[in-house]
């Protein structure tokens, strides 16, 4: 038996032993050597399993080694363990774990690893049950007992106000003495051989990055090496600070602290102009942009810029999935205003209006949301529950979502459970059609009712939440 099998036949009766179930088909899974396996153990406190459900996004996610693309995971381990398999190219992967919504954990693994993640310590504990490792490779950051400074949110949290200027200067201060105490506290480690030298530099480069990202004044510090890091670029706190140097380097405008609320467009042609970043770095800088264009401009600015970006970036895959996610074969359709056009996951084309009147003789609800919408998803289980209440009833209810991004519409509905009903829709010309302007959809969650005749009856209705929209809902129902 070789070294693999062994591993997968141990993974297998470990899983048993934690209550896990192995069908034929996780038996046919492709050998384990090109995936890593992710257990997580039931979250018993009340507090921290609520913690696995988020509504934009999940806490725990990972990239490959040099890669920057992010995959979600999403244990559902509030009732029992939850075992997750993905295979990956990389030979290792960076994963980060927000939990209890401030506390969070950054581990390195490897390809062919089998990992469990254990909350009986009251924070995620990793353990690698495939392969040996050494004290400090899995939990550095779990088992460190020095005290981080409490970041900025939490501060303004605490105290309802923002630091003041004299605050901010001790936090700096403080946040420079965590960083050098966790810096020695490393290199100790590593002279006595309790982390890994991998583990040691990812470690090393969080802790260094972060204070760089509060600290925007250590950016004169930055050497050219430092932009051309392509072995970090599974670090999201090492991404941050490359965005946050192209606001400094090109001294652009930011609406907020976050380095992309500013102009990407300006941000695009200064990084296509420059040569201080690696060619890797340099394609994560302007797919970031690329896609901050796709979301906040119009279909003309996105339309130019996709042209620059394919230009300048020979990664075909990334070409292709900007091209994909943002519907690009389907410009002449967001360009138009008469009607609202629709796209289902398929990607097959219909308007809004075919569908209201295909469904005459019914009440039509029509909820719009968008991924990004945290009202929206707070409100999508009661509008899950009004559709499941009225299945009964003449009624049809439609989601149409005003997201930009296919491949994040399709990965929120599927949380949402909205594929389970064919009425969910992605809408194309979001906000150039007529019906848009007249509503003056600016803001969601909105819902909006039609009556059996296919008349818009309620432009703005009551959450699906609330009574009243029973109410309502009841009204039409009874007119002929």
């Amino acid at each position: 038996m070789n070294q693999n099998k062994l591993i997968f036949l141990l993974f297998l009766i470990f899983s048993k032993l934690m209550g896990q179930s192995i069908s034929q088909k996780e038996l046919e899974k492709p050998n384990p050597e090109s995936q890593i396996v992710f257990i997580f153990k039931k979250q018993k406190s009340e507090k921290v399993s609520n913690i696995g459900v988020n509504i934009l996004g999940s806490p725990i996610y990972y990239s490959e080694k040099n890669n920057f693309t992010t995959v979600e995971l999403n244990p559902n381990n509030n009732i029992s363990n939850d075992t997750i398999i993905k295979t990956i190219t990389s030979d290792k992967i960076c994963l980060s774990h927000t939990f209890n919504k401030t506390q969070k954990f950054v581990y390195e693994f490897q390809k062919g690893d089998t990992i469990v993640f254990d909350y009986e310590k009251g924070y995620p504990y990793a353990t690698i049950i495939n392969r040996k490792t050494l004290k400090f490779d899995n939990n550095f950051l779990a088992d460190l007992k020095i005290e981080k400074p409490i970041e900025d949110f939490q501060f303004t949290y605490a105290n309802k106000r923002i630091r003041s200027y004299n605050e901010n200067k001790i936090y700096l201060k403080e946040l420079n003495e965590y960083r050098i105490n966790v810096d020695k506290l490393l290199d100790s480690f590593l002279e006595q051989n309790l982390i890994s030298q991998s583990n040691y530099e990812l470690y090393k480069a969080a802790n260094r990055f972060y204070e760089i990202n509060i600290n925007k004044s250590l950016m004169s510090f930055i050497t050219n090496t430092d932009l051309k890091r392509d072995d970090l670029l599974y670090l999201r706190t090492y991404r941050y600070f490359l965005n946050n140097y192209v606001i400094e380097k090109f001294k652009l405008k930011t609406e907020f602290s976050d380095p992309m609320s500013c102009n990407s467009k300006v941000a695009f042609d200064s990084i296509v102009k420059s040569n201080i970043f690696s060619k890797r770095i340099k394609e994560y800088l302007l797919n970031a942009h690329m896609i901050n264009i796709a979301d906040k401009n119009s279909v003309a600015d996105l339309n130019e810029y996709f042209k620059k970006f394919k230009a300048s970036v020979s990664d075909l895959t990334m070409i292709e999935k900007i091209k994909n996610n943002y519907l690009l074969d389907f410009t002449s359709l967001k360009n138009e205003t008469k009607v609202v056009n629709l796209s289902n996951s398929n990607k097959d084309r219909i308007t809004l209006e075919n569908l209201i009147a295909k469904n005459k003789g019914k009440v039509i609800f029509i909820d719009f949301w968008a991924s990004w919408c945290a009202p929206c998803r707070a409100a999508m289980p009661s509008s899950r529950k009004l559709k499941f209440d009225y299945k009964e009833k003449e009624i049809v209810f439609f989601y149409v979502s005003l997201d930009s991004d296919f491949e994040k519409w399709v990965s929120a509905s599927e949380k949402e459970k909205l594929f389970e009903s064919e009425n969910n829709f992605l809408a194309l010309n979001y906000p150039n059609a007529v019906l848009f302007k007249g509503l003056k959809l600016e803001s969601i969650p909105r819902y909006l009712i039609y009556s059996k005749k296919g008349i818009l009856v309620h432009q703005n209705a009551s959450s699906p939440e609330t009574e009243e929209i029973r109410k309502e809902l009841d009204k039409y129902l009874i007119e002929q």
